[in-house]
């Protein structure tokens, strides 16, 4: 298929700044919603992990690689277990490369938390050690970092509004757990050397006005009151740090403060009523040579909207990049944004960008060569996705698939870098599908991936 006169001047553009575009493409579209892709490299080869729909309400994990440096993806198929529960929904998969060439994924199935090994680069999955819900009830958003010695699982135990880590050695034994921090939600877990990391959101609410999972995760439902005390309260991003391999977490003072939208158009409350359980997610990554620490998180910008930022602070949590917006262009509503490093140092940062005017939403990547002080941005999608329903519709569900509470777009956006591309997949609409609830046909949910050279 031929580029499009606006792909053409992307590259063009992008060719002028230093760093290449390609066309997007299909990493993973069939009648199933697939969505909340993650990447990692491994030893020259790229994997990445999904969900997807198995049936109606029943979530699987799915598994594609690519041995080519992403120009093409293999489905491995839905993830099974042994010797566990076949039939329980799976979902929020985190997705790393330990030092001995391992992959290591967490994820939440039924009602436990399981870290699993791959040694044939995700091939195969075995379990390696289990968080039961008696041990940890209602835990989910797990994240993980392998030292060369220990496996670490960072999970939110979402009734009690807290952050837990619990640590093994590399076989699954010898297993602790240590509560990182209070009222807090949705740590991700990173690593440097002999010091761990994880930052997370701390909102300023009432007792009375917290939401299940702690967070104003239903800010329009929950009515104008708390919009208006989460405006004259702005959250507080804090990290916790531990020197001691986890044992004990320290908490930094707040970092930087966050504020929630003046307003919330109806397409992005669309975001929050259907599912979007965490549109305040923070996401780490370290330089490889400074240690600096960089952290990517949407906030509300100085015209009220829903933005993307970078914030960073080096190994002694000293401030060194306040706030920063990745783009500025106006009249935007910008979310869930997930950010890489190259070998190099270049800064990279994809997340969601929606159009109000045109209501569409678009894939923007943007690249800093100066520590986050300027980002060059383009978008990476070739084809706007439209907005999932915002209403309901005559079908037994007002998303695009039935299967879908509205709005629903998925959780994240994969990133992974080397020394040659940034590689990103993210969940897409423009393909569309005839369905017994949408005979003339109705947007699919896919998974799409593109690659940008590193400058």
């Amino acid at each position: 298929m031929k580029f499009s006169i606006i792909n053409l001047l992307l590259a063009s553009f992008a060719a002028f700044l230093g760093f290449g575009y390609e066309k997007d493409a299909c990493l993973r579209c069939s009648p199933a919603p697939e969505f909340s892709p993650v990447l990692v490299g491994c030893d020259g080869t790229l994997v990445a992990v999904h969900m997807e729909s198995v049936r109606s309400l029943v979530w699987g994990v799915g598994v594609s690689r690519s041995v080519n440096g992403g120009e093409t993806f293999e489905y491995l198929g839905e993830l099974r277990i042994p010797d566990t529960c076949q039939e329980c929904s799976q979902g929020w998969p985190a997705l790393v490369c330990a030092p001995d060439g391992s992959l290591y994924l967490a994820l939440v199935s039924g009602d436990q938390n399981l870290v699993l090994r791959s040694r044939d680069f995700g091939k195969t999955f075995f379990p390696v050690f289990s968080i039961l819900s008696s041990e940890c009830p209602a835990c989910l958003y797990p994240s993980i970092f392998i030292s060369l010695e220990k496996i670490y699982l960072m999970v939110s135990e979402v009734l009690q509004k807290r952050v837990l880590v619990f640590s093994s050695d590399l076989e699954g034994k010898r297993r602790s757990s240590t509560v990182v921090a209070e009222n807090a939600m949705l740590g991700k877990l990173i690593g440097y050397k002999e010091l761990l990391y994880s930052a997370f959101i701390r909102w300023k609410l009432p007792v009375d006005l917290v939401p299940p999972l702690g967070i104003p995760d239903r800010l329009a439902p929950l009515g104008d009151l708390l919009v208006q005390y989460c405006r004259l309260h702005p959250a507080e991003l804090v990290v916790a740090f531990s020197s001691d391999e986890g044992q004990t977490w320290g908490i930094s003072p707040p970092l930087a403060l966050i504020n929630v939208p003046a307003k919330v158009s109806e397409q992005y409350a669309s975001f929050i009523y259907g599912g979007l359980e965490a549109p305040f997610i923070v996401n780490p990554a370290i330089d490889p040579h400074t240690g600096n620490i960089y952290f990517t998180f949407p906030g509300a910008n100085e015209e009220g909207d829903m933005d993307v930022y970078v914030f960073g602070v080096n190994a002694n949590l000293e401030v060194i990049l306040p706030p920063t917006r990745v783009r500025k262009e106006p009249g935007k509503e910008r979310f869930l944004p997930n950010i890489a490093i190259a070998p190099n140092g270049v800064i990279g940062v994809a997340f969601y960008e929606l159009d109000k005017t045109e209501l569409q939403i678009d894939v923007w990547f943007g690249v800093s060569m100066d520590g986050g002080q300027t980002f060059d941005c383009q978008r990476l999608n070739a084809v706007p996705s439209p907005i999932p329903p915002v209403v309901m519709q005559l079908t037994r569900s007002g998303h695009f698939d039935p299967s879908m509470p509205p709005g629903y777009i998925g959780e994240s956006i994969g990133i992974w870098a080397d020394r040659t591309f940034f590689y990103m997949a993210w969940t897409d609409f423009r393909n569309r599908i005839v369905t017994h609830d949408y005979p003339q046909g109705r947007p699919d949910m896919d998974l799409y991936f593109v690659r940008v050279s590193v400058p």
